[in-house]
């Protein structure tokens, strides 16, 4: 039960931030490819449970302001 509650709310937050991310990048360049391809995994691990995000590499550059 514990382990269906905290996959559940890191699933929740992953949503809250790819909302977030895309309404911010949208308010800056419109809609656009890397806002459509931000997205996330959660996943079990033997420590625990791991949450990644991924977007297309040049967001990388557009995050980190370069």
């Amino acid at each position: 039960m514990l382990i269906n509650s905290i996959e559940n709310y890191l699933n929740d937050f992953g949503k809250k931030v790819i909302d977030e991310s895309q309404k911010e990048l949208k308010a800056v360049k419109g809609d656009t490819a890397l806002g459509a391809s931000i997205r996330f995994k959660v996943e079990l691990t033997s420590t625990g449970f791991s949450t990644k995000f991924y977007m297309n590499e040049y967001g990388r550059y557009l995050d980190e302001g370069v």
